[in-house]
């Protein structure tokens, strides 16, 4: 079974401090507010993530073309 994502645990324990009876509004309002932060940073980790990658990638095509440029010479 593969390992959750912390994000998506972070997220279901908030969820889940939620659902318990006795927690008070600002309580239910910061957990909402955090909820929302880890959503957004979560989109933006993985935006930075496949950016990274089509980098890495645009870098090695790079580097054959310039290989296959100086072998040919």
């Amino acid at each position: 079974m593969p390992h959750a994502d912390p994000r998506d645990e972070l997220l279901q324990q908030l969820n889940e401090m939620q659902a318990v009876e006795g927690i008070d509004a600002e309580t239910r309002n910061l957990i909402g507010i955090l909820s929302e932060t880890i959503v957004a940073y979560s989109e933006e980790i993985d935006d930075l993530q496949q950016r990274v990658a089509e980098l890495e990638d645009a870098t090695e095509t790079d580097e054959r073309r310039a290989r296959a440029w100086y072998s040919e010479r």
